[in-house]
C-alpha cells in the first residue's frame, strides 16, 4: 500500500506496513556481519543495503513513487533491539541526512561527522 503524497507533505514521513517483509532474510544475513549490541551503529557503502535503497530496490521504488523521479533515500535507521543491546531511545525527530561530502549551502547546517560519515540538517520550514 502506498500512501498519498499529501501525507508525506503534511507529516514528513509515511509508514509502509509489510514493505520490509520480503527483505527480512537478506537483512538478517547482512546484519549478521555487523557488530552485535551496538546502539547507533551507522552503516555506509554496503552494496547490498544500497540496492534496497536504490531506484530498483523496494525502498527506493517507494520513494520514487511518492516523490517523483530523481529522488532517492539518503538515510535509513535500523535499531538493534535485542537482549545484548539493552538501550532506550526516547521520542525525538531525526532531521539529519547523510551526504558524500560537505558543501556549504545556505540553510544547511549544522554539520557533523559521525563514525566517519558526514551529516547535515537540511533547511526546515517548521510547518511539518
Amino acid at each position: 500500500m502506498i500512501a498519498s503524497c499529501a501525507v508525506v507533505e503534511r507529516d514528513g514521513a509515511v509508514c509502509h506496513p509489510g514493505l520490509a517483509a520480503p527483505m527480512l532474510a537478506d537483512l538478517d544475513r547482512i546484519l549478521a556481519r555487523m557488530p552485535d549490541g551496538r546502539a547507533g551503529l551507522r552503516i555506509s557503502d554496503d552494496r547490498e543495503l544500497g540496492f534496497m535503497l536504490g531506484e530498483g530496490g523496494p525502498v527506493g521504488a517507494v520513494a520514487k513513487t511518492l516523490l517523483g523521479a530523481g529522488v532517492q533515500p539518503v538515510r535509513v535507521v535500523l535499531f538493534d533491539k535485542n537482549d545484548a543491546a539493552g538501550w532506550v531511545l526516547g521520542w525525538h525527530q531525526d532531521r539529519t541526512i547523510t551526504v558524500r561530502q560537505r558543501i556549504d549551502v545556505s540553510g544547511f547546517g549544522p554539520w557533523t561527522v559521525k563514525q566517519g560519515i558526514v551529516h547535515v540538517e537540511p533547511p526546515f520550514s517548521g510547518n511539518r
